[in-house]
């Protein structure tokens, strides 16, 4: 800790490392989007050069500064300051310890009712850790004939799901002797709510808490529930977030290949929310290396990558797997138009999704191919444009749909990455112009289009639609038409995101 003034506080952090060291005439490059120490392209230490710079506009947001001292040979140590205010409710909480009796709980007792050894046993402990007397069984009835003789509990956490009785019929039960506003009860539940119809029971239940269970979220509740001081773990969840994760229902190894780094972060963080973990490549030469070592259930695969494409990775797979070894494929690509979905079918891919894509998108593919759900692909449907009053609103509203607005850390994070790689794109497309390099102007408009897409910046995608198809014909004279229309439509675009970057920071440093 730093400093404190009455609720203000500032926490000063180092992370330290003993490694190469950074010359320190280049020091300096650290903190700059798209940046690196070293930028040969042998380089033996990759990455985009985004962190840093991430982390410091995430560190001045929060009223601090960021700094590094390093040796060469011996090791680099990174520093970084926030200041923050402590809300007054909050100060009075009692501090927390791993392993030490806490006096809110001193001597409360508990009664833990889990039909599972292993997890009897460590609840007991961890209680006992707290300073509370537990008392533990695997059998509903036992508890209840606890509660009969009057034995004096003052909280109980019950396991959702064992024999004979659950979860929800013992709470009704013990609440028939003892109402849940004298004998607070906490539910173990894997999904940590309650399907629609054990709704009706909720108000049984101090909170449901998910399984496996974290014992510092436990610690919060049984807190929180005997003293009435909350914690901030225990606030509500945000409106449109999902009640329950996809992957409880659907378990899947999942993983994503796709070259545009605003992509990776996108799909990465949809995949998230329904909560999935995924490994993520960049072209198809390193998907095919990833089965080899590391088989997978299901991939998202972008069809336009670098060394190797989608659609002959797809072939590949299908070549060396049999149908009932070989991971389901979607494919991704920005080219909604007729004939590109029987493409991909005919690779060997088992469906087919148009850029920009959407958490719905994402949700309703891993129903369609989960394990034993999947018998036909189904057709995608284009979505309408995006109607708003200005292109920032656009973006905004785009955003919304996206569900971003869920999350304003990431949304912070995502216009920051989407501005210096577009950035980065335009420049490399007019140069490529210039040059008469035809590659890589192809490239560069074919992953601004897919970037755009993420923005629902309809014109702007027309007209990196409109290079690409010049670049595939090579025909320059194609470009020169719509030269002018790109420099002033992506300057909107750039400047849109500069605006809600700008915006996006002052909400946080309000929140």
């Amino acid at each position: 800790l730093g400093w404190k003034v009455g609720n203000d506080c500032q926490l000063d952090f180092f992370v330290r490392d003993t490694g190469i060291g950074i010359p320190r005439d280049r020091i300096d490059r650290l903190f700059k989007a798209f940046s690196q120490v070293d930028s040969s392209t042998t380089r033996k230490y990759g990455g985009t050069g985004l962190g840093l710079a991430i982390s410091t506009r995430l560190v001045e947001l929060m009223h601090g500064r960021i700094w590094v001292e390093s040796e060469e040979g011996k090791g680099t140590t990174f520093f970084f300051t926030i200041k923050i205010v402590v809300p007054s409710e909050l100060l009075a909480l009692p501090t927390i310890v791993v392993r030490g009796k806490i006096p809110e709980l001193q001597n409360k007792r508990v009664l833990i009712v889990d039909d599972n050894p292993t997890n009897l046993q460590l609840l007991r402990l961890q209680s006992e850790y707290w300073g509370m007397l537990p008392r533990t069984t695997a059998s509903p009835h036992e508890a209840l004939e606890w509660l009969r003789k009057g034995d004096p509990f003052d909280i109980a956490i019950l396991d959702m799901l064992m024999p004979v009785m659950n979860g929800i019929q013992l709470a009704v039960e013990i609440n028939a002797m003892r109402p849940t506003k004298t004998l607070p009860l906490l539910l173990l539940s894997s999904s940590g709510t309650l399907d629609e119809e054990q709704k009706k029971y909720r108000e049984l239940f101090f909170a449901a808490v998910p399984k496996p269970v974290k014992h510092d979220q436990l610690f919060n509740y049984v807190l929180s529930a005997l003293s009435g001081v909350q914690r901030p773990t225990l606030r509500k969840k945000p409106v449109g977030q999902p009640e329950s994760k996809l992957s409880h229902v659907i378990p899947l190894k999942i993983l994503v290949a796709e070259d545009n780094e605003i992509n990776q972060r996108l799909f990465t963080h949809m995949l998230k929310q329904l909560g999935y973990a995924c490994r993520v490549v960049s072209n198809g030469t390193e998907v095919l290396r990833e089965l080899e070592t590391q088989p997978c259930d299901l991939i998202f695969m972008d069809v336009h990558m670098p060394e190797m494409d989608g659609l002959e990775a797809s072939r590949q797979i299908v070549s060396r797997w049999n149908a009932q070894e070989r991971p389901k494929i979607i494919a991704l690509t920005a080219d909604a138009m007729q004939g590109d979905r029987e493409k991909c079918i005919e690779a060997g891919m088992d469906d087919y999704l148009a850029k920009p894509i959407r958490i719905d998108d994402v949700r309703r593919m891993l129903e369609q191919w989960g394990p034993g759900k999947a018998t036909l692909p189904a057709t995608s449907i284009a979505q309408a444009p995006v109607a708003a009053d200005s292109l920032t609103e656009t973006i905004l509203s785009h955003f919304h749909k996206l569900g971003f607005d869920q999350d304003p850390v990431f949304l912070s994070e995502f216009i920051i990455v989407a501005l210096n790689d577009m950035s980065k794109k335009c420049e490399q497309l007019l140069l490529a112009y210039k040059e008469k390099d035809i590659k890589t102007l192809h490239y560069a408009a074919h992953t601004l289009k897919g970037g755009a897409s993420n923005l629902g910046t309809t014109t702007f995608i027309d007209i990196c639609r409109q290079i690409e198809g010049s670049a595939i014909e090579n025909s320059f004279e194609g470009i020169e038409k719509v030269k002018e229309a790109f420099e002033t439509e992506s300057k909107r675009v750039l400047e849109a995101l500069q605006i809600l970057s700008e915006r996006q920071a002052d909400s946080l440093k309000h929140s």
